[in-house]
């Protein structure tokens, strides 16, 4: 298929999903966000936090691999550092676009700032996305000139790191969820942002070396980062597992009903498989193993949002003994127009010459 087809392709279908955001949003302001979605009072928090979650998080992870590609292989990485920079944009708003949808009232989001807590973690995490933004922004124009200073790159990776242990403590202090209770679950966020992070530059340099030859040489870094960042998230995730199964106090017990899939989605396929592909150095294995990066670690994302909530909380005689939760069409549409929105960009960005820093162009 032709260049031109594929981007026409590209944003046609990328543009249909975001009037599918568009209707989904409409419908949520017109309806209210309880008539237009399947959370409940058990189960407040749906697939438009998922995708919130997910989505930012692959957004860190590109920080972070650009901050560690220019520390340790800088030469190598230049060639796919600006695409990097200009996905990692992308996904910050698409999933603070998912989150603001699901706030019912998106126009209440000014009180973090006219009328701030800065005792709670969630103003804090609102306080660092700001400065977060600034970096990443600075940090891409900066790679545009090719010349990147110092305290930009750091100014990123910090934020980040900020911005999403902040986010990771949100589910941390929630003591009545045993499921997000406890330390590592602040440390295990930013680690999974690494891990999806790397998956999706691998899966842009794969899917971009054919246009641009000269992308294949940032491959082997970032397969590297990746089995690093694979044995990271295994080590945190099991640990973490292995704590909860151990308690025995009230609530618990979801860690014991959940094990079947974490072993199986989280640890099988999710780590050890993507793990033996990335080791073989082979193109299409490569590919599959950062498809399957991203596909385990949505449904982990899925996972861990609502298992949080799946042994109720002082249950009375009216709550059942597990909460279930299925998403509403207004809940997928959102996602879909997230993911579309970062493709449109994207594609339009790689058309455009954005992708490139203007030395590269000019030589």
């Amino acid at each position: 298929m032709e260049t031109n087809t594929k981007y026409r392709l590209t944003l046609v279908s990328a543009g249909i999903g975001l009037l599918l955001g568009v209707y989904a949003v409409v419908m949520i302001l017109v309806k209210g966000h309880a008539g237009t979605t399947n959370t409940s009072s058990l189960s407040p928090w749906g697939l438009q936090i998922i995708t919130y979650i997910y989505i930012v998080l692959i957004g860190t992870g590109c920080t972070f691999i650009n901050f560690f590609g220019h520390i340790y292989r800088e030469e190598e990485f230049k060639p796919v550092a600006t695409r990097v920079s200009f996905l990692a944009i992308l996904m910050v708003f698409a999933g603070l676009g998912a989150l603001v949808t699901e706030l019912g009232k998106p126009w209440r989001i000014l009180n973090f700032a006219l009328s701030p807590n800065v005792t709670s973690p969630m103003w804090g995490m609102f306080f660092f996305y700001n400065v977060y933004i600034v970096f990443i922004v600075l940090e891409y124009l900066s790679l545009r000139k090719g010349r990147v200073k110092p305290w930009i790159m750091w100014g990123a990776f910090l934020s980040a790191i900020a911005t999403y242990i902040t986010m990771g403590s949100i589910f941390a202090i929630s003591e009545a969820r045993p499921y997000y209770f406890g330390a590592l679950t602040a440390v295990y966020t930013p680690i999974v942002a690494f891990l999806t992070g790397c998956a999706l530059v691998m899966l842009a340099i794969l899917l971009g070396k054919d246009a641009n030859p000269r992308l294949q040489a940032s491959l082997e870094p970032v397969r590297r980062l990746m089995l690093v960042a694979l044995g990271l998230v295994l080590l945190t995730g099991l640990w973490r597992f292995i704590i909860g199964s151990w308690a025995m106090a009230e609530g618990y017990e979801v860690f014991a009903i959940t094990a079947p899939r974490f072993l199986i989605v989280g640890v099988v396929f999710g780590i050890l498989l993507p793990a033996v592909l990335a080791f073989t150095r082979k193109t299409s294995n490569l590919f599959l193993a950062a498809v399957t990066v991203l596909v385990t670690q949505f449904v982990s994302r899925y996972d861990f949002v609502l298992d949080g909530f799946l042994v109720p909380v002082f249950r009375g005689l009216s709550d059942p003994p597990f909460v279930h939760y299925t998403p509403a069409l207004n809940e997928v549409l959102i996602a879909v127009a997230a993911a579309s929105f970062v493709l449109f960009f994207y594609a339009i960005a790689e058309k455009k010459g954005a992708l490139e820093s203007t030395l590269s162009q000019e030589g």
